[in-house]
């Protein structure tokens, strides 16, 4: 059997891998020297090495935060028609969940950033010379340090942004330099 993949259903919509979501697995391209046809494979979902679920899926616990998760699975075939009736395990690689390929599933902490949010646009796009721009970070529960970086257009309307020297806090207010051009943060944890 080839490699089996890996998806999961983002249950509360936070773009993350967090309790409460849902990894399941899609079977990889089965072949038997004999023509045997497959039948349910057996799975190990392993939890940074130990074995939590021998399910086709699997439902992320709050325990599992910060770990890493690995899926194996054994192909199958009737045990009443041929011998031997079990597979070599593989190992999972690819799917949604697992988007580098390498088999590792990493679950997000607590304190991962889903989102930031920046208030003090004027229209709630533009900002303004004078206007305090505030950067609110979203976490999966509670925020931990959370870095900024601001960044301004290099030209106006270029939609390329480069950062502002010294402008890593929560807070930045626009100079007239700056003026006619867009201002975002990037922000990581």
């Amino acid at each position: 059997m080839a490699a089996p993949v890996v998806n999961y259903t983002d249950n509360d919509s936070n773009g993350l891998l967090t309790a409460g979501d849902t990894l399941s697995v899609v079977d990889g391209a089965f072949n038997d020297v004999d023509g045997d046809a497959q039948i349910a494979s057996t799975y190990r979902w392993l939890v940074d090495g130990a074995e939590v679920s021998t399910a086709g899926t699997y439902g992320i616990a709050a325990g599992d935060a910060g770990k890493s998760i690995t899926l194996f699975a054994v192909p199958r075939t009737d045990a009443a028609i041929t011998d031997p009736s079990e597979g070599i395990e593989v190992a999972a690689s690819g799917g949604t969940a697992d988007p580098d390929g390498n088999g590792q599933i990493p679950v997000a902490t607590g304190d991962a950033l889903v989102s930031v949010a920046v208030s003090g646009y004027v229209n709630g796009t533009t900002p303004q010379v004078g206007s305090l721009l505030t950067a609110t970070p979203t976490c999966v529960s509670t925020c931990g340090t959370v870095n900024y970086q601001w960044q301004i257009e290099d030209a106006v309307g270029s939609g390329n942004f480069v950062d502002i020297a010294g402008a890593t806090n929560a807070t930045y207010m626009p100079l007239k330099d700056d003026q006619k051009r867009m201002i975002q943060v990037v922000a990581s944890n």
